[in-house]
């Protein structure tokens, strides 16, 4: 068995390789949210196009730079013309329970580089159902993981955990 930190590493350093459970998706949508890497196995492509155009929901997250344009080229192969949109605190997502006007104001834990949010809808419906959410330049999830360890201020933890409530609520609802 692995320690956690290295099982951390190879997972954040292989964000595009499928981890943990092996390289099999949910033939059904009793997990809504779900947060993991794909590849370019056939069965995985299949398998995550079924979850999702059966009500899944999934969230990118912890990439930045480059990493944004290899996660379109491998989603592409899962919806050939789905289309990315970028959104702002205007979308139901951001107000399905906590009110998250302004999801730009979340500070990235790197800096540098400007947070944005991109879903990819059902159907390339923009006021449809959100398949997928990216959160470009951003790690939220790096605030949750360490949010006991003082790692991060308290106060960026705690906004932290709203997206996740929010996307969670979304994906249980929609």
């Amino acid at each position: 068995m692995e320690a956690r930190g290295s099982q951390r590493s190879r997972l954040t350093r292989n964000r595009t390789i499928a981890a943990e459970r092996g390289s099999e998706w949910p033939d059904d949508t009793k997990r809504p949210l779900t947060e993991r890497g794909i590849t370019r196995f056939k069965e995985e492509v299949k398998g995550l196009r079924a979850y999702l155009s059966k009500g899944g929901f999934i969230m990118f997250d912890d990439f930045r730079g480059r990493d944004w344009d290899n996660l379109q080229d491998q989603m592409r192969l899962v919806f050939p013309q789905g289309q990315w949109v970028e959104l702002d605190g205007s979308h139901p997502i951001f107000h399905s329970f906590f009110e998250i006007d302004d999801p730009h104001s979340m500070t990235p834990p790197y800096g540098g580089l400007p947070p944005a949010f991109y879903a990819m809808f059902e159907n390339n419906d923009r006021n449809g159902r959100v398949m997928a959410m990216a959160n470009v330049n951003n790690d939220i999830g790096e605030y949750w993981e360490f949010s006991d360890t003082g790692y991060a201020p308290v106060d960026l933890s705690n906004e932290a955990y709203k997206f996740g409530v929010n996307y969670f609520i979304y994906a249980m609802t929609h």
